[in-house]
């Protein structure tokens, strides 16, 4: 495991635990060391000085040198050297099979208002952009997002949230809220309505819930959740493991898109690159993000046009 791979776990026997792998360091580094005489590696400080990609940094091929007792390496990180992924148990909520696709290439973006969060609005533009096809949407309510993801003739191959998280107290577990506090709204996206609204999600989207400023998101929380969208058909949920900000959520959403649906890159591929990306920008908060799913999973290509089809 000195090399890049693809590391996977998953949970059995009923636990709701996901250990934090993207997190595990396995280089050597004395923990008594005051963080104020930590370095960071030589060769990682001139590639992010010169703003270069931290993916050519030589450590995750050929190992460190220079790592040691205080001297703290990226390629040390899991989650920066490898791709990481935690599949569904099959008997809990992927049904008889893996999903490998998700599509079509189209997404519902679903978002707080822009009173409520600054800069959304122009966030869910950009992601909807990275499909280039005017069949994407973006809603900014409850009743409006459930209106378009239980209409039997749509079919989005994203299901893309900015929101809040936190407990129900309708639903009686964890929920993702698109309205103002103190709407009708308020009872969230859960587990237990996304059944009562039917929405059945049996093309395989990919949900991203990209939830910030939500200390309730806790792995062990989080999995009820996302065990609902994929009992419900998801292929596959990328969530948080820590509470986020919304400067954080917006550059790892977008570039986390850019990877998945612009470059054609499978989800464990997408998801060290966008955190690659964030550390390019001295930030290494992207080991913050889990994939709940196969890293293999890609978006299905683009439909072909018609022009393209009919004879010459």
């Amino acid at each position: 495991m000195a090399s890049p791979g693809i590391i996977q776990v998953s949970p059995a026997h009923a636990s709701n635990l996901v250990p934090p792998l993207a997190g595990i360091y396995d280089l050597d580094v004395d923990d008594a060391v005051p963080p104020d005489e930590l370095r960071l590696c030589p060769e990682a400080v001139e590639i992010l000085r010169d703003g270069g990609d931290p993916a050519a940094l030589g450590c995750f091929a050929a190992g460190c040198r220079r790592a040691g007792a205080s001297t703290v390496c990226p390629s040390g990180f899991w989650g920066l050297r490898h791709e990481i992924a935690v599949p569904p148990t099959l008997d809990r909520s992927a049904g008889k099979r893996f999903r490998l696709r998700a599509g079509p290439r189209t997404a519902l973006v679903g978002t707080v208002p822009e009173n409520l969060l600054k800069g959304v609005t122009d966030h869910a533009k950009k992601v909807r952009a990275r499909f280039g096809t005017g069949d994407s949407e973006h809603v900014c309510s409850r009743g409006e997002w459930f209106k378009a993801a239980s209409q039997p003739e749509r079919r989005f191959g994203v299901l893309y949230f900015l929101c809040h998280g936190g407990e129900s107290s309708t639903a009686g577990g964890l929920a993702i809220f698109l309205d103002p506090p103190g709407e009708s709204g308020q009872s969230g996206i859960s587990e237990s309505n996304l059944k009562a609204h039917h929405v059945l999600l049996d093309h395989h989207p990919m949900v991203m819930l990209n939830a910030c400023e939500t200390a309730a998101l806790e792995p062990d929380k989080v999995i009820n959740l996302v065990e609902g969208f994929m009992s419900r058909g998801a292929s596959a949920v990328i969530g948080a493991e820590i509470m986020i900000f919304p400067s954080l959520a917006y550059e790892f959403g977008e570039r986390f898109m850019e990877a998945f649906v612009t470059g054609h890159a499978s989800l464990g591929t997408a998801i060290r690159q966008a955190r690659l990306s964030l550390l390019g920008q001295w930030n290494p908060l992207g080991l913050a993000y889990v994939g709940y799913g196969l890293p293999e999973l890609s978006l299905a290509p683009a439909a072909p046009a018609l022009a393209a089809l009919r004879p010459a």
